[in-house]
């Protein structure tokens, strides 16, 4: 509605002019339109499934209502997919970081070790790890127990085997190593620079 005001007011130009200042805009109308005709469509709805029970007034609902595909003798299943990771380079196109590596785990057995001392340290240097964390880790197993003592990766292992079979026992059993996929980290690099994730720690 328009209003055109020559320069004076009468009775109805003033009746106009109130109607005008309270008529909503054409927008928020299509909104109070649309919300209308929504909670009469939900309201009628939720009273076309109303069910009259011993208990009462009930709803009629089925698993269909919660999700849509599990219909009769259908069923869910949960499966977790982790995205692959791509490689790091460096600017001359070495590998900093193989998604598709590999990892050879060291498994030991104390009582099968000649001298204690001597793989205690040669672990220490190998694995970068204090002598007393090495300490440590032994002291958490009996003797006679095969236990994982390490990482390291397949050139190291191919380096380090003899050394490894002569100071730890290690190498002589099928069960002393276990090879696993992993992202290879190479060198003496940090692995939160190049992209290392891991569970959360207590820590």
């Amino acid at each position: 509605m328009e209003i055109s005001f020559r320069g004076q007011y009468d009775k109805d130009l003033f009746f106009k002019s109130v109607m005008l200042a309270n008529q909503p805009p054409k927008n928020r109308r299509y909104v109070q339109i649309f919300m209308s005709v929504f909670i009469v469509i939900a309201i009628g709805v939720l009273v076309s499934r109303l069910i009259e029970t011993g208990e009462g007034w009930r709803i009629a609902w089925s698993r269909l209502d919660i999700f849509a595909e599990l219909a009769e003798g259908a069923r869910l299943e949960r499966i977790q997919s982790l995205p692959n990771r791509g490689n790091i380079y460096d600017r001359n196109g070495q590998v900093l970081v193989n998604q598709s590596g590999s990892s050879i785990r060291l498994f030991i057995i104390e009582q099968n070790i000649s001298n204690i001392n001597a793989c205690k340290d040669y672990l220490s240097e190998l694995l970068r790890q204090e002598y007393d964390e090495i300490t440590a880790l032994f002291d958490q197993y009996l003797p006679e127990t095969r236990f994982p003592v390490g990482e390291i990766d397949p050139e190291t292992y191919q380096r380090e085997q003899a050394n490894l079979r002569s100071y730890c026992d290690i190498g002589d059993d099928v069960n002393d190593t276990y090879t696993f996929p992993t992202r290879r980290y190479f060198g003496e690099l940090a692995p939160h620079v190049v992209g290392y994730i891991s569970q959360l720690q207590p820590e």
